[in-house]
């Protein structure tokens, strides 16, 4: 007697591709669940930061799941890793481009002179000095770019 051939893992994952294909969000849902781990671990590897690998990985399955239609039978996981790698990619690209350095890391640099909160008993000219500064300062900000000043 034959034994019934099982259906293989490749051919789960083709059949939640197609019904995600026709739809089904259920069926995406659980290929994000059966993939979210690979896809963040790649992410980390590349980003070294939790926060930005899950970012990032939200950002793949979105892309994924916009580009779902163009899936065209390769192997689902290699198809979605490519797109964990693009995503990991363009952040590190937009990293050179726009170095950032955190509030606290600037705060505790120690080349850097520390600033010392104002005091709240300034006086008439004190406040003065201080509404004038904040005035100078507003100017500045509104004549830089929006990124710049966000």
């Amino acid at each position: 007697m034959a034994v019934p051939e099982q259906p293989s893992i490749d051919d789960d994952v083709f059949e939640l591709v197609r019904r995600a294909q026709d739809g089904e969000l259920s069926a995406f849902n659980t290929l994000v669940i059966r993939h979210q781990g690979a896809a963040y671990a790649l992410a980390f590897r590349f980003l070294r930061s939790r926060e930005a690998a899950e970012d990032a990985t939200q950002e793949a399955f979105l892309r994924a799941y916009r580009a779902l239609d163009g899936f065209r039978g390769e192997r689902f996981k290699s198809w979605l890793l490519r797109i964990v790698a693009n995503v990991a990619r363009d952040e590190l690209r937009r990293r050179k481009r726009r170095p950032q350095r955190s509030l606290d890391e600037a705060r505790d640099d120690p080349e850097r002179p520390s600033i010392e909160p104002l005091a709240l008993d300034l006086g008439p000219e004190g406040h003065a000095e201080q509404t004038d500064l904040r005035r100078l300062l507003e100017d500045a900000l509104a004549q830089l770019s929006e990124d710049w000043r966000l």
